[in-house]
């Protein structure tokens, strides 16, 4: 432990060093799961696995207890300029912190940094969350302004309750496209689309074959990252790795969280030799149709404005990054 200091009733906590404590990361998990808002990123075991994937320097890792009772947990660090920001935001597409009261937040950070640290930044937080409207007024309280900008977005597709529903909503050459690719991989590549956890390697391999900057990306942090938190996070009900089949062998993989609104789209990687079938648009066609018929509201595309998410329907839904200075 770094610091640790009392705020009235409020304990904060701040660790320099990753903690491995295990009653601390059970309390973290607890937290996670009576956060409604919280996804898997917010979870102690993708924010471990991130903070080892992309060789995380000069931690500062605050909790925040009252009574007993863990009320948040916020890992951040000091950037190469010295400001005290969110962690991993690369990796991450949803980082609101994790709080059952927003408002001890600034208030703890403040006790702890009020003679070092001028600037606080928040990295990717989603429009309805409660820190925008709440962040601004306890700011000025301490002293800080408080601005906020759109750095992102995450596409993300309304669903109907039929995924004849669905095809129907989409512009009609896109309808025809999609519905052929789909039954042709069906017809003649005996296409078939399941869970299969089996397949980490194979998804990391096709993620690497990409020939793009996601392939090296792929290779530095996401396969370290990935081979640690994804078969925990699989374990624990929180993400299913999907595979496409093409006459019996894996085609197309993708990494899909699972959330009470609906399922969130990290990442995905197919095949080069199976091309000419559309693996990856025929994968995430399924991938949505199985959404649809387990009665899911929403289906999250994460960050990246790909030009194949509009053609499914999804609508931009922006992130913000909210930044504090102090005079």
């Amino acid at each position: 432990m770094f610091q640790s200091t009392q705020i009235g009733d409020l304990t904060v906590q701040c660790y320099a060093q990753w903690p491995v404590d295990e009653v601390l990361i059970s309390r973290w998990k607890t937290l996670a799961q009576s956060v409604s808002s919280a996804t898997a990123f917010q979870t102690p075991i993708w924010q471990t696995a991130a903070w080892s994937a992309l060789h995380g320097r000069d931690l500062r890792l605050f909790t925040f207890e009252r009574g007993g009772q863990l009320i948040g947990v916020l890992p951040m660090h000091f950037d190469r300029q010295g400001n005290l920001t969110t962690f991993g935001p690369s990796v991450s597409d949803y980082l609101d912190p994790l709080f059952i009261e927003p408002k001890t937040i600034l208030n703890g950070l403040s006790t702890i940094y009020q003679n070092v640290t001028k600037n606080v930044t928040f990295c990717n937080i989603r429009e309805s969350s409660s820190l925008r409207t709440e962040m601004p007024a306890i700011a000025q309280r301490f002293g800080f302004s408080c601005q906020e900008k759109i750095v992102e977005y995450t596409p993300a597709i309304t669903l109907p309750k039929t995924w004849d529903e669905f095809l129907n909503s989409l512009d009609s050459h896109e309808r025809k496209e999609l519905r052929r690719k789909i039954n042709k991989a069906k017809r003649e590549a005996g296409a078939k689309f399941a869970r299969d956890e089996g397949n980490l390697e194979t998804a990391l391999k096709f993620m690497e074959a990409s020939g793009s900057d996601k392939s090296l990306a792929t290779h530095k942090y996401l396969r370290p990252l990935l081979q640690q938190a994804a078969p925990t996070l699989i374990a624990h009900g929180q993400l299913d790795l999907l595979t496409l089949y093409l006459h019996e062998r894996p085609a197309c993989c993708l990494f899909q969280f699972r959330h009470a609104a609906g399922p969130m789209l990290y990442n995905c990687g197919y095949d080069p030799a199976t091309k000419q079938w559309s693996p990856g648009q025929v994968a995430i066609g399924l991938a949505v149709q199985n959404a649809i018929t387990e009665g899911f509201q929403t289906y999250d595309l994460l960050r990246g404005q790909e030009a194949y998410k509009y053609r499914l329907g999804a609508v931009d839904r922006p992130l913000f990054r909210i930044s504090l200075s102090k005079a």
